[in-house]
């Protein structure tokens, strides 16, 4: 493989390599069990370790095990998945794992089956990212003394 084919993988694993998903401000919830039926609010964090800024990122969410999820706002109706696209995590930057972005709005979900033990209910993936070279050139252009030139020469009496 070349280098150019090394760098289009690198782009294509870059999510899951550092951005890191999570599953916010779910509520109601009693402990770790939530009720049939019943509609439960959350949010999404995402926070990225990377050395790339991740630009118009947009989010796929799903219900898993016959769980039924829906976007925020008045129009919105429960559905197997949603597609996830708004300014409110329009950038995530570069080398901030402790600072994540969250999502302003509350998504939800409905569980239709019992379960006597946890199982998954929703699932947030990366539907489509960008990303631009900025935060490469600027902030990892710094001085460096290792790159240097010399002049040497005898110096002759007038």
């Amino acid at each position: 493989m070349g280098a150019l084919s090394d760098l289009s993988q690198e782009f294509i694993d870059y999510p899951h390599n550092f951005l890191t998903i999570t599953i916010v401000d779910v509520i109601p919830l009693n402990g770790d069990t939530s009720n049939k039926n019943e509609d439960t609010s959350f949010k999404v964090q995402v926070a990225n370790n990377g050395p790339l800024h991740v630009d118009q990122l947009s989010l796929l969410v799903e219900g898993l095990n016959g769980t039924e999820v829906k976007s925020n706002g008045a129009a919105a109706t429960f559905a197997d998945s949603f597609v996830y696209t708004n300014s409110d995590i329009e950038r995530i930057p570069a080398h901030q794992k402790n600072n994540p972005v969250t999502t302003v709005g509350y998504f939800h979900f409905r569980a239709s089956k019992e379960f006597a033990s946890a199982h998954n209910l929703v699932r947030v993936s990366v539907e489509d990212w960008t990303t631009d070279w900025t935060h490469l050139q600027v902030d990892h252009t710094r001085k460096d003394e290792l790159a240097q030139g010399t002049y040497r020469a005898i110096v002759a009496p007038e």
